[in-house]
């Protein structure tokens, strides 16, 4: 299939003998840019430089593609030409949609959405709990029976910063208590008779009044002692690196231009883990921005976060309690913030590779304490008519496909995140004022025949894709 790009190639008026065509140009300022690359490396404008390539090389949004459908039913809800119109069409009779609710961009945006009935729509455009939404950094219109009525206590497994339990609760305006991902508990005080405690940051779900109603499902030293293994990862990729952060690779462009290609373009799909859409062009795929963390991350500046806020939560308990493996604990967190501080000002590419080294050695032996300290939370939440044993979890994870090249510390750190979140997970159903519960696909994976010998409906990545449909094409 010819792409709009490729026939604006093949268009081109000849050039006189003598001249220098903008095609040549553009070979020129190609060249240049791609020196310019080379020597950038690793620089955080990458992505700005790919861009820029791809207008050079005639790559560019197909903006010709127009396309903005809502379905009521089997017919088309179309908007009446003109930004400023309030007006829709349907079925030949004019609607007035009110520029309050979200109707009004639903059918002048770039997705396609599907409702039964006229009834749905109107629900869904007052910002009232629907069944249906749409997933849009997937680009899929999602129907989950599940959110009819909020009765059914479910688990959706899901892909961070793509869609979870937050962009469920907000795109299908759903109320009640929701189980999640962000946050800790306090430490040491997830014992099997404790309350949920509520996450009070500032991206959680929160009530009209302001007051939080997402419970935190994990814990302190279980989440941490995983993150630091994840980091030790990051490191190692900075310090084979000459001291960077290797650049990421994947093609990115902005949603409105993405949008364009992807329905134009003849080869299309979907990552299997993420279920983020792409397009292929020249045999690379191309992906829209999606705003999240991972397309920015920088490991050292999420290490100092990490560390900052675990410092935070151990003086605080300490404060309270005598605990020496997690005053311990802290006198290495310390030490390891300060070393990726100081690491973090140096310019010389050997002494920064020489401060993540030792930033490692600290890793290993804060990981130490802290499997010590996640099994001193696994136990005080261990009943063995609980459903499962941190010996199942560990298993289980041992057994998972997606851990097979993992190593020992982060294999044990996700067992003992496994089984605090079984634990919560059975705990917010039994309280009756949860909705749902929010964790990541592998968790969910991993989890699923536990949950359901507890009477939970699972659903994962999987099983929520196959209750959607393109919402792009």
């Amino acid at each position: 299939m010819q792409t709009h790009a490729d026939k604006k190639t093949s268009q081109r008026a000849p050039v006189a003998v003598g001249q220098t065509s903008s095609h040549q140009n553009n070979s020129i300022q190609l060249q240049q840019l791609r020196q310019f690359q080379k020597i950038a490396g690793n620089s955080r404008h990458v992505q700005q430089l790919k861009a820029m390539q791809a207008r050079m090389t005639g790559h560019v949004s197909n903006s010709a593609v127009a396309q903005r459908r809502v379905f009521i039913g089997a017919n088309e809800m179309t908007p009446v030409n003109g930004q400023r119109s309030h007006n829709a069409l349907l079925n030949g009779v004019k609607k007035t949609l009110d520029s309050r609710d979200k109707g009004l961009g639903f059918v002048k945006d770039e997705y396609i959405r599907k409702y039964n009935d006229e009834a749905e729509f109107n629900d869904h455009s007052k910002s009232r709990p629907v069944e249906v939404g749409l997933a849009r950094k997937m680009g899929r219109w999602y129907r989950l029976p599940e959110l009819k009525s909020n009765k059914e206590f479910f688990v959706l497994g899901e892909s961070h910063g793509t869609f979870g339990y937050r962009e469920l609760v907000a795109e299908s305006n759903l109320s009640g208590k929701v189980l999640g991902e962000g946050g800790t508990r306090d430490i040491l005080s997830a014992t099997g008779n404790a309350k949920i405690e509520m996450n009070e940051s500032a991206d959680a779900l929160k009530e009209r009044n302001g007051t939080s109603r997402e419970g935190k499902m994990e814990t302190t030293f279980a989440k941490n002692y995983y993150a630091l293994a994840e980091l030790k990862v990051g490191l190692e990729a900075m310090i084979g690196n000459r001291g960077v952060m290797p650049a990421s690779t994947r093609n990115m462009q902005a949603e409105s231009a993405w949008l364009g290609d992807y329905k134009a373009a003849a080869d299309r799909g979907e990552d299997a883990g993420s279920k983020l859409p792409f397009y292929k062009h020249h045999g690379e795929k191309y992906y829209a921005t999606t705003g999240s963390a991972a397309e920015n991350y920088d490991v050292v500046a999420t290490a100092k976060s990490l560390l900052t806020k675990l410092n935070t939560a151990i003086v605080t308990y300490l404060t309270k309690h005598k605990n020496k493996a997690a005053a311990y604990a802290g006198t290495l967190v310390d030490a390891m913030l300060n070393e990726l501080t100081r690491t973090d000002t140096l310019v010389d590419a050997d002494e920064k590779v020489k401060g993540l080294k030792n930033a490692i050695v600290l890793i290993d032996k804060l990981s130490y304490v802290m499997e010590y300290l996640s099994k001193k939370e696994a136990k005080e939440q261990e009943f063995p008519t609980d459903g499962t044993t941190m010996g199942e979890r560990v298993t289980a994870v041992n057994n998972a496909a997606f851990a097979a090249r993992w190593s020992d510390d982060r294999k044990k750190a996700f067992a003992y995140r496994d089984f605090s979140m079984f634990k919560a997970v059975v705990k917010a159903k039994n309280d009756g004022d949860y909705i749902m519960a929010g964790m990541g696909d592998w968790h969910a994976q991993n989890l699923k025949t536990a949950l359901q010998a507890e009477h939970i409906k699972v659903l994962t990545l999987n099983d929520f894709f196959a209750k959607t449909t393109n919402a792009i094409v």
